[in-house]
């Protein structure tokens, strides 16, 4: 367990009794989680291994060497699988922020959110993290993110995502959708170091393994049995996981490994419904739960100041769903609390799904590519073996050291034959090779374009098609086959966005300053939750309520050239006069851009036309604004609280009583 777990870092012993209840709970519920995925689990580590290369099983391949055949791979999976990975990578989104409720300043407020998530994609390394997931679910069929707060750099912490392993995440079984957070629970599985689990979970914990290790443990008294076996290809350095696998049943020993002194840690988020007191604003129905922490008088403070201003705020208990975060090592609950997040800190990606049923792209490419496989593989057989195909002659015409001769060194160049009489040995013509192996294997690659819907001009082939308009038809009809892939995976995006935003929304409550850099290049210098001296708060990014909305980025190379080829069009119909080109090479993807606007300047005044530029057409003395200035509103002052028909949080709330 990391500092990515809770929102602030505390080291302590158990976090709650070691009940035996609890244990059965989490053990019971990962056995079903797991006998569930292991249909998914099986065929998945097949996907990996065939893009992988890894295309003969073992079985197969020591009936081919007992033989003496060969077993060749050519794999036209993965070419497949780098094509649809590279469009998705010059095809990449970021999320717009649409507010959804009033409020002095809240588009400043969307701008300021938006320059946010772009710094924290950048400092988190976002771009390469889509990459995985998409790559976990294309090949596999489900890829997951997780999301929390990281304290690594930043002691306020900092919102981080990361790519989990899909082998390690256990969904619920019975769960229907796409959506994770209407899942009942979610469980990861991983192995820490002994000594992290000491440190992160206190004395109880170490002396649990190093007492324990090898010995058996008592976990009920009853016969459960608990299966640990977990299914994955290639996920290390090292190769495959070479941890002890059993079952749980009665010790230690499926959990724990002596050698490299790893302990399994099982992370169950689940959800729970309670009754909780709720903030109601009867003017718009939105509500907001009571902090855990709040008593009696801070509640009242609220209402009498919104009774002041108005507004019909009451206090009522609503049944709501809480997120509950339970962890066990080894056989001990170290951990058992309300989440510190209002959701499920994991989503994922299914580029197929219906009703809990998920797919990647390389399932129906199997049987395709064992076909390749084999035909190859018996045609380089059967032309190795009939290239020597014998000799015949007569039976006085060697002896028997001259036929011992040709027969070990017959096929040989330079090879020396001395025969007896007239007729020499003549060599049998070997048969040519069945055409219908080369026909069967030609087929089998038709029908792996065919079946992952690419075909040869969105490869970059020589097609059959000579028109480049016709070629770039079929690119776009080939294109349309993966959108379902990219679709499903803007969903995500969305979902993932939501959490993201739920998390500052909750936690960045301080004065932060963000820096980045802009798409022309200059940095962007902004400041959120800043304080200003009538005592409102500027770029509040705490308040308000936003719909995500997944657009391809401004900054990736498909929208640059479509923005770039739009402009060379508005220029052509005279729409843009040539004054302006200077502003044209600021979209353009040219290397040293710098140098022709430059030039295109000293064109300008040569012939006395006015410059294009950010100036252009404004009234002479009128002021510019610099370079990497903040948006517009950035830094306007905005009240503390929602105006009427606004929305509650926790952090407005803290805010208006003093309590942060």
């Amino acid at each position: 367990m990391n500092a990515l777990t809770n929102p602030r870092p505390r080291i302590k012993g158990l976090a709650a009794s070691h009940s035996i209840d609890l244990v059965s709970l989490v053990l019971e519920r990962y056995s079903r989680a797991s006998e569930g995925m292991r249909p998914w689990a099986e065929l998945a580590r097949k996907s990996f291994d065939y893009v992988e290369g890894e295309q003969w099983d073992e079985e197969a391949k020591a009936i081919l060497r007992e033989q003496g055949r060969p077993n060749l791979t050519f794999n036209h999976i993965a070419p497949l699988v780098r094509l649809v990975l590279g469009f998705h990578s010059e095809n990449r989104t970021e999320p717009q922020f649409i507010p959804q409720s009033s409020g002095q300043d809240i588009e400043a407020t969307a701008k300021a959110l938006q320059h946010l998530f772009q710094m924290l994609d950048a400092h988190g390394g976002m771009r390469y993290v889509d990459e995985e997931v998409f790559m976990d679910g294309i090949i596999g069929g489900r890829g997951f993110f997780d999301t929390r707060l990281s304290f690594d750099d930043n002691d306020y912490g900092e919102v981080m995502t990361r790519a989990l392993d899909p082998f390690s995440v256990f969904l619920a079984d019975e769960a229907t959708s796409y959506d994770l957070r209407e899942h009942p629970y979610l469980l990861t599985s991983r192995w820490v170091d002994a000594e992290e689990a000491h440190v992160s979970f206190g004395d109880a914990v170490g002396r649990m393994i190093v007492s324990r290790h090898g010995n058996t443990i008592p976990i009920s008294d009853g016969n459960e049995h608990f299966d640990m076996d977990e299914i994955a290809p290639w996920r290390r350095f090292g190769g495959e996981d070479k941890n002890p696998i059993g079952t749980f049943n009665e010790h230690l020993g499926d959990n724990f490994d002596p050698h490299r002194k790893s302990v399994r840690l099982i992370d169950m988020q689940h959800t729970i419904r309670v009754r909780r007191k709720h903030f109601i604003d009867l003017d718009t129905g939105e509500k907001e739960a009571v902090p855990d922490a709040w008593g009696a008088s801070k509640v009242k403070s609220v209402l009498e100041w919104y009774q002041d201003r108005n507004r019909p705020i009451i206090v009522d208990e609503r049944i709501d769903r809480r997120v509950r975060w339970t962890i066990m090592c080894g056989d001990m609950i170290v951990h058992d609390e309300w989440s510190p997040y209002d959701q499920y800190t994991i989503q994922g990606f299914f580029p197929y799904f219906r009703r809990g049923r998920t797919r990647g792209m390389v399932e129906d490419l199997i049987s395709p590519q064992d076909e390749i496989n084999k035909r190859r593989s018996d045609q380089s057989n059967i032309v190795s073996r009939t290239a020597n195909s014998g000799w015949m002659f007569k039976d006085s015409a060697l002896d028997e050291d001259q036929q011992r001769n040709l027969e070990e060194f017959g096929a040989r160049a330079g090879v020396i034959i001395k025969y007896k009489g007239d007729e020499a040995p003549k060599k049998i013509d070997p048969s040519p090779p069945p055409m219908a192996m080369e026909r069967l294997e030609q087929k089998a690659i038709d029908d792996l374009r065919r079946i992952s819907g690419i075909n040869e001009s969105l490869l970059g082939e020589l097609d059959r098609v000579q028109s480049g308009v016709a070629i770039q038809r079929r690119q776009r009809q080939s294109v349309m086959g993966l959108q379902m892939y990219l679709t499903n995976f803007d969903r995500t995006k969305e979902l993932l966005t939501e959490c993201r935003l739920g998390v500052v929304q909750r936690y960045y409550t301080e004065k932060r300053l963000i820096r980045m850099r802009g798409i022309d290049g200059n940095t962007l210098m902004m400041t959120i939750n800043e304080k200003m001296p009538d005592g409102t708060i500027a770029n509040d990014v705490t308040m308000g309520r936003f719909a995500i909305e997944i657009a391809e980025a401004p900054a990736s190379k498909s929208f640059m050239e479509d923005q770039f080829a739009q402009v060379l069009e508005m220029m052509e119909k005279g729409l843009i006069p040539p004054e302006a080109a200077d502003l044209v090479f600021e979209i353009s993807g040219l290397p040293n851009k710098e140098k022709f606007k430059e030039r295109i300047q000293m064109v300008l005044q040569a012939k006395g036309l006015p410059i294009g530029g950010a100036g252009a057409g404004a009234p002479a003395g009128a002021p510019q604004e610099p370079a990497g200035a903040p948006v517009a509103g950035a830094g306007a002052p905005q009240a503390p609280m929602p105006p009427a028909g606004g929305e509650l949080s926790t952090e407005t709330l803290q805010r208006l009583l003093g309590g942060q």
